[in-house]
């Protein structure tokens, strides 16, 4: 089965206009968004099976948030699950998905962790799955796992609008790899030049069989 990695990068909203609520409860906003030096490492494993899991070892930060992480509010598991319905491709449902996360983002402080690490799910799908997919119905699986999630799929500097799912690149990217070498994501099929040895506090989640 397959094996990728990818480093997956917090983010900072370099500038963030907030406007009216919206009738779903949202409030529409305007925001550029750019990933920093500080990122997650995201290894996603193809198995024989019906269930997807999802390791997560804090590496230097507080762990303790994880301990009430349930299964359905973990955007990696979310990923997966999203990611098979976009693609409605029966023999996936026979394949499962090993993910671990060493995980250096701080949790819970508005830097997109956990939208990062299943942004870097979603590229290594779609690398392993469908390396055809047009980008913009890859993106649409990555708006239904969350709403930050488009704009840390595209990588470098991003102009998010709506709840933030509406991201656009094309007029940012330029200048961004030009100030700070940002790029989009690009999964490696290769081994992590460190294997993922999770130490004793990783967290271990197991989401539900694929339905049929």
């Amino acid at each position: 089965m397959a094996r990728m990695t990818i480093e997956a990068p917090a983010k900072t909203n370099f500038t963030l206009e907030v406007f009216g609520r919206r009738e779903d409860g949202y409030h529409d906003l305007r925001s550029v968004v750019m990933p920093v030096s500080l990122f997650d490492t995201v290894y996603v494993e193809e198995r024989p099976g019906e269930t997807d899991t999802c390791e997560i070892a804090p590496c230097g930060i507080d762990g303790a948030p994880l301990d009430a992480l349930q299964p359905g509010d973990n955007l990696c598991l979310r990923a997966t699950s999203a990611m098979r319905r976009a693609l409605a491709v029966r023999s996936l449902q026979s394949r499962g998905c090993a993910i671990r996360v060493a995980k250096r983002i701080p949790i819970g402080a508005g830097m997109g962790g956990g939208s990062a690490d299943a942004a870097g799910v979603l590229a290594c799908l779609r690398a392993l799955w469908a390396p055809q997919m047009p980008e913009r119905d890859w993106l649409a699986v990555g708006a239904e796992v969350g709403s930050d999630v488009p704009a840390m799929m595209l990588g470098g500097a991003v102009l998010a609008e709506g709840r933030g799912e509406r991201s656009n690149a094309s007029s940012l990217r330029a200048a961004a790899r030009r100030r700070c070498g940002s790029r989009p994501f690009s999964p490696e099929k290769a081994s992590p030049p460190s294997p993922f040895s999770p130490p004793s506090t990783a967290t271990a989640q197991t989401a539900p069989p694929h339905p049929a």
